[in-house]
């Protein structure tokens, strides 16, 4: 009858669920991003992708790896991909350096380099503030190929076992 099969419908959409995936500033998902699965059963696998000038920083649930599937899910729910930008500003085109305003950013270009998600050498950068690295046990010598211009500002209470730069071959830079 009419009310049965009504009855029937309704119980059968009660068993799926929405799973969202979102992204803050600076990245994508790749992969389905939404999707609707069965209450209790396990997401497709998703990929939070950075964007150019941006890392992963992790989900808000605390999982930190780049992709993820999400399993025995009950309720719907939005999960969204953290992303942070390695540098202050810019997009690291001699008209729009990398602006560079602390310890952790300076770094940053050894971060960025390793992430290999992107090619970041030969970029140009900029200090735009005095860089104390005192909170630096000891300084990871940059391994940098691209253009520096320390733009008056320092660089201080490094201590180094190493050059700063270990490439020097067909950079400019000035600090």
């Amino acid at each position: 009858d009419a009310n049965n099969t009504n009855n029937q419908n309704n119980t059968s959409t009660t068993n799926y669920i929405t799973l969202t995936y979102t992204t803050s500033v600076g990245g994508t998902i790749i992969g389905n991003a939404t999707q609707e699965i069965t209450k209790g059963s396990y997401g497709q696998e998703v990929t939070a992708k950075p964007n150019f000038g941006y890392y992963f920083t992790g989900w808000p649930d605390g999982e930190n790896t780049i992709s993820r599937r999400d399993t025995s899910v009950n309720d719907s729910k939005t999960i969204t991909a953290l992303f942070e930008p390695y540098f202050a500003e810019g997009q690291g085109s001699s008209s729009d350096p990398f602006i560079i305003k602390t310890a952790q950013q300076l770094q940053n270009i050894n971060v960025a380099r390793d992430d290999n998600t992107y090619d970041y050498t030969f970029l140009y950068y900029e200090l735009g503030n005095n860089i104390d690295l005192s909170s630096f046990s000891c300084w990871k010598p940059l391994n940098f190929k691209g253009y520096f211009n320390g733009n008056s500002f320092t660089i201080s209470n490094m201590t180094i076992n190493n050059e700063i730069f270990n490439y020097l071959d067909n950079i400019t830079y000035s600090i």
